[in-house]
């Protein structure tokens, strides 16, 4: 028998097989604001979406449901056009949708519960695409230091209906009120002093901060996925040693 570990946030709670969706027919050019500023606007109110095949697809990513009303609300309030309004049920880790639907809802599903879990928390700074920081400066210069964190935007299948998320430590450059600095050369000069560390303090560094967010519910339409966990070891009696490393992560979880 083989057996290969890695660091993954495999959902231990709903798959994501015939999920309830809201879907418009509508396109993105038809939207009176920026798309940003969409997604920004929907997320506070506990919705994610994605645009593909001429359609918007729609669902709550908070425990509340979400009625028609307030989708037609939504195309009125920002759409100059729109059609058909209706519910479909899909699979969102299919092939035809994963990428352009599955994995965008599942992202607005997790930065929304991020927000919402992380608030309040003084001593953690919240990013951008899913990541969070510490906010206790690890080195610094003058004006500007390195905090470290964890990124969680890395989302996979595992298999035909479940997700993992691979969590992945990441180092930030900011001023003294947490504002990202964006000159280059401050970054490379800063981050390069820290960013090289063992394996151990890399596992510690993910062990501390996912300590912070577990358990980790995340909503998503009429589903719950539940993360508690980042390591977890795949055994297999078929396959042999060499072969481990040849193995896709959807095969090793079939």
């Amino acid at each position: 028998m083989t057996s290969i570990s890695i660091n993954l946030m495999l959902n231990e709670g709903d798959l994501l097989e015939d999920v309830i969706l809201w879907r418009i027919e509508t396109v993105r050019q038809n939207l009176k604001v920026s798309s940003e500023r969409f997604r920004k606007e929907l997320l506070r109110r506990g919705l994610g979406h994605a645009f593909f095949q001429k359609f918007l697809w729609l669902c709550s990513v908070s425990k509340e449901d979400v009625e028609k009303k307030e989708i037609m609300q939504i195309a009125k309030e920002y759409f100059k056009r729109f059609d058909e309004i209706d519910v479909t049920t899909t699979t969102l880790t299919s092939d035809e949708l994963w990428l352009d639907v599955g994995i965008v809802l599942v992202r607005d599903a997790l930065s929304y519960t991020l927000r919402t879990k992380l608030r309040g928390h003084k001593d953690i700074i919240l990013m951008p695409k899913r990541r969070f920081y510490s906010s206790k400066f690890i080195t610094s210069g003058m004006y500007t230091g390195v905090i470290v964190g964890i990124s969680l935007d890395k989302i996979l299948r595992v298999n035909l209906s479940n997700i993992g998320i691979v969590p992945s430590v990441d180092y930030e450059c900011v001023d003294y009120e947490y504002k990202i600095v964006k000159d280059p050369q401050t970054r490379s000069k800063l981050i390069s002093r820290v960013s090289k560390g063992s394996s151990k303090k890399y596992e510690e560094i993910i062990e501390d901060l996912l300590g912070k967010v577990f358990p980790l519910d995340v909503y998503l339409s009429d589903r719950k996925l539940l993360f508690k966990g980042w390591k977890f070891t795949i055994k297999s009696e078929e396959r042999k040693e060499r072969d481990v490393k040849q193995v896709s992560l959807e095969e090793w979880f079939k």
